[in-house]
């Protein structure tokens, strides 16, 4: 198979969602713990081009988890090598710095099948904060999170420590999560300042760490990969609805959502283009932003204990009775009564 073609074949969820599995099966092995599946998800993993979506997958990892040992993602984060990912590992090895190859993490995301979004932003002259926009909610078992944050902090320090051959050490951990009974076995692992209940999952770390330069760059061979994975990321793109890449666009810029010339600029359509792909979809520009608004007031509603005016102001609202009035024309009804009917009946 040609690298192009495992690029393409990355952007098969359920492709990766295997390959998750089956490194998440290995680590357990290699930690003397039981691996339980079901049989069809067992055939599955055997089958050289198996496939196991996303909730197969999520019910398999919390199963697990409920007897496996605390700490168990840090060691699955160890193992899990995005260098060994084909066209887009290798774009990663030949970028210059360490600040090229998180860019490029970012940006081509969809390629490796990564669950969230990567910002690097300046906390202070010397200080960088890298902040990992991962979904979580209140119905989510405790483990589950748990071993999503672990192994994508290890992962990032293994792989960025791999990259630039010095250890990539955190200032400090942030943690969207209670302080578990296990807290000290984050503190042994990074050494550093450990913060739980944290809105987002972040780590700080020296902001020199994204100019060291990567030990396996290559100009020549970064370029012919860069095409490989924008004419993949292309291709894949082709295959999802404006309307779910809209979402996606949304969510990296939300509460500052952008208009629609700003949308089509930055999915490289013209305003026209971006207008007739919606109306193809039976939507326009300004369903689809209610649509995302909606969705996501009321997965923040339902899932997160923040006030009204809390959840006004992350979907892009200036106050409080702008998304009320919003919410029941949307929905029908106020957004207290939406909350107070799914802590009823949860």
């Amino acid at each position: 198979m040609s690298t192009g073609t495992h690029l393409q074949h990355r952007c098969d969820d359920k492709v990766i969602s295997t390959l998750f599995i089956k490194l998440f099966k290995q680590t357990l092995i290699q930690h003397d713990l039981p691996f339980v599946a079901s049989e069809a998800l067992r055939i599955a993993l055997e089958k050289p081009q198996g496939k196991i979506d996303l909730l197969e997958t999520t019910e398999c990892l919390s199963t697990n988890l409920l007897d496996a040992e605390a700490g168990i993602g840090l060691a699955y984060g160890q193992q899990l090598s995005v260098i060994a990912a084909d066209g887009f590992g290798q774009l990663l090895m030949t970028s210059e710095t360490l600040e090229d190859a998180f860019n490029h993490l970012n940006h081509f995301r969809l390629l490796f099948g990564v669950p969230c979004l990567f910002e690097l932003e300046p906390t202070s002259t010397n200080v960088h904060n890298l902040k990992l926009s991962v979904t979580h909610h209140s119905k989510q078992p405790e483990a589950l999170k748990h071993f999503i944050c672990e192994a994508l902090l290890s992962t990032i320090q293994q792989q960025s420590s791999w990259l630039c051959g010095k250890e990539l050490r955190f200032n400090c951990v942030s943690l969207p999560f209670d302080k578990p009974w296990h807290s000290k076995i984050y503190e042994d692992y990074f050494q550093c300042e450990i913060h739980f209940e944290q809105n987002t999952l972040s780590a700080e770390f020296d902001s020199n760490y994204l100019s060291y330069p990567i030990l396996t760059a290559n100009p020549a061979i970064h370029r012919c990969k860069l095409a490989e994975c924008n004419d993949a990321i292309k291709k894949c793109e082709k295959r999802i609805s404006i309307q779910k890449r809209l979402f996606v666009l949304f969510d990296q810029h939300i509460p500052n959502l952008p208009c629609i010339d700003q949308a089509a600029e930055q999915l490289q359509l013209s305003k026209s283009a971006l207008h007739r792909k919606l109306s193809k979809e039976d939507t326009s520009y300004q369903q689809t932003l209610n649509k995302f608004k909606q969705q996501k007031s009321v997965n923040l509603l339902k899932n997160t204990n923040y006030t009204i005016s809390e959840i006004a102001e992350r979907i892009g609202f200036s106050d409080s009775s702008t998304f009320r009035r919003a919410f029941k024309t949307w929905t029908g009804q106020q957004p207290s009564k939406l909350r107070k009917h799914a802590q009823t009946f949860p």
